[in-house]
């Protein structure tokens, strides 16, 4: 089964665009309800980010489970190490500036630790998160 780790773009593009809570909850109930099934997780930092306002994404955010948002521990905190070596190998010093100071960037080492897909939505920024696929050697 493929599992999912989801940015916070995908529930903020949902609720402003197509899939608004009060529009369409059968939504948000799936994403409840792929989540109890272990099929998307986010993390802690997202549910921070969604969580800073005050509207009906954020008491969303608020209501779900500890399950839901998973936590940053201390392996994740050391792959994100090698993702900045990796990062540091791959791009000219503007790159990587604007690559590392994004909050996507503690999404990348999750997977690592727990074997879930990064899904972003498709216009992240920068570039070259949507042109470049990340392999990471065991250190």
């Amino acid at each position: 089964m493929i599992r999912y780790l989801l940015d916070a773009n995908v529930f903020i593009q949902a609720k402003n665009q197509h899939y608004g809570l009060d529009f369409c909850p059968a939504f948000w109930d799936w994403l409840i309800y792929a989540n109890t099934k272990g099929v998307i997780h986010s993390i802690e930092k997202v549910k921070e980010e969604l969580t800073v306002g005050d509207d009906a994404l954020a008491t969303w955010a608020k209501s779900l489970n500890e399950e839901f948002f998973l936590p940053i521990d201390d392996s994740i905190t050391q792959a994100m190490s090698a993702v900045s070596r990796w990062v540091d190998q791959k791009y000219k010093m503007g790159q990587k500036t604007t690559f590392l100071r994004l909050p996507i960037i503690t999404l990348f080492p999750t997977p690592l630790h727990i074997a879930l897909q990064l899904s972003p939505m498709k216009n992240s920024r920068p570039r070259l998160l949507r042109s470049k696929s990340l392999t990471f050697a065991e250190s």
